[in-house]
């Protein structure tokens, strides 16, 4: 084997070193964006969630109030005047 052969199997190697670093470094970045798009993704359904049920919350304690104040006024008319 002559010296120019090695000094080719060496760039060949040195070659391929620095592509399988840049495919791993490529690969790692698609992954943090994808864990960022899966992280909001997440946060926006816990949002959601979150904001239906605050309305929900609202919606049967009004209803409640709404009950309560006819119970009252079903008692007020009931009532023996003085």
């Amino acid at each position: 084997m002559t010296m120019r052969d090695k000094k080719y199997i060496q760039f060949i190697r040195r070659m391929a070193g620095g592509i399988v670093f840049a495919a791993g470094g490529l690969l790692l970045g698609i992954l943090l964006v994808l864990l960022g798009i899966l992280y909001g993704i997440i946060s926006l359904v816990i949002g959601l969630l979150d904001c239906l049920l605050r309305k929900t919350e609202r919606h049967c304690n009004s209803r409640e109030e709404t009950l309560e104040q006819v119970k009252l006024n079903e008692i007020k008319n009931t009532a023996l005047p003085v």
